[in-house]
């Protein structure tokens, strides 16, 4: 038995002409769902409904109430110096440096560098802040 009887679809003209949603004429219509709710509008040639609310756009703001000082930098030049310096990669015994083939559990795997480049490294020190290294996670994670 189809759903579509002569009283659905008086009903669904009825209910949709009051603006009721899809899903609350499927809610009346037994053995309709929401999708043959829409179908059925479609086919019938039932009006196109804009959304019954609209928000309506909020006014900017002025822009020269929102100016505000620059921020000073973080560090000074000679502190992000030293901190540059002291997050150079790790040198192990032999002189190299933590590459990916030699990166392990447990160490620094920050990237130094280009990776495109030959001197590419990881930090390579030991990590105790999730993958990173105390300097490394402060810098990382600000």
């Amino acid at each position: 038995m189809s759903v579509w009887t002569d009283e659905n679809v008086a009903l669904l003209r009825k209910l949709w002409s009051e603006g009721h949603s899809a899903r609350d004429i499927a809610a009346c219509i037994p053995g309709a769902t929401r999708n043959s709710i829409i179908g059925k509008a479609y086919r019938l040639g039932l009006p196109d409904r804009s959304p019954l609310t609209r928000v309506a756009p909020r006014p900017k703001p002025e822009t020269a109430a929102r100016v505000s000082a620059p921020r000073p930098p973080r560090f000074s030049a000679v502190a992000h110096a030293a901190l540059v310096t002291r997050l150079a990669p790790l040198r192990f015994a032999d002189g190299a440096v933590a590459t990916v083939l030699t990166i392990r559990d447990g160490m620094c795997k920050f990237p130094i560098g280009d990776p495109k480049a030959g001197d590419f490294a990881y930090c390579g020190r030991d990590a105790c802040r999730g993958s990173y290294c105390d300097d490394h996670a402060r810098v990382s994670y600000e």
